[in-house]
């Protein structure tokens, strides 16, 4: 029997967006993403941008897709680890500044988080790699570890 071969991490992740200048604006507001690449379209219309997020390690593509923007409005794409929950209070600071509405903090499985909509209505989530030590494995709408 041959041996799976190994993923070594992830190379990109992508966003389809309505606006690429209003998302790139907000990325850069929210996540302090620096834009590292453009890429065009045939008739030379800006189509996609590689954005450099701090802590991220690898990139992220904004892609004007209005009708994919649109499919994910409401879905969680994406969940982003902070270290600790004082780390996390302080992501709603940021986010109050901004004027970005949040959920606040709530217990997530393991840890805490907090969930926000980019300017397409796809969720965002942002969970602690701290641990609350409350053990909710099994509840309703919790996780339920697999052996």
């Amino acid at each position: 029997m041959s041996r799976r071969p190994k993923i070594s991490g992830i190379n990109l992740f992508k966003v389809p967006v309505t606006d690429l200048s209003r998302s790139t604006t907000w990325w850069q507001q929210v996540y302090g993403a620096r834009v590292t690449t453009e890429f065009a379209s045939r008739d030379g219309s800006l189509k996609s941008l590689y954005l450099d997020v701090p802590g991220l390690g690898c990139p992220v593509a904004l892609e004007q897709r209005p009708k994919h923007a649109a499919a994910l409005a409401g879905f969680r794409l994406v969940d982003f680890a902070v270290n600790t929950r004082a780390d996390l209070e302080s992501w709603l600071v940021h986010l109050d500044r901004l004027g970005v509405q949040h959920g606040g903090v709530f217990f997530g499985s393991t840890g805490w988080a907090t969930r926000f909509k980019d300017p397409d209505g796809i969720e965002h989530q942002l969970y602690t790699r701290e641990k609350h030590g409350q053990d909710l494995a099994g509840l309703p709408g919790r996780e339920r570890p697999v052996s």
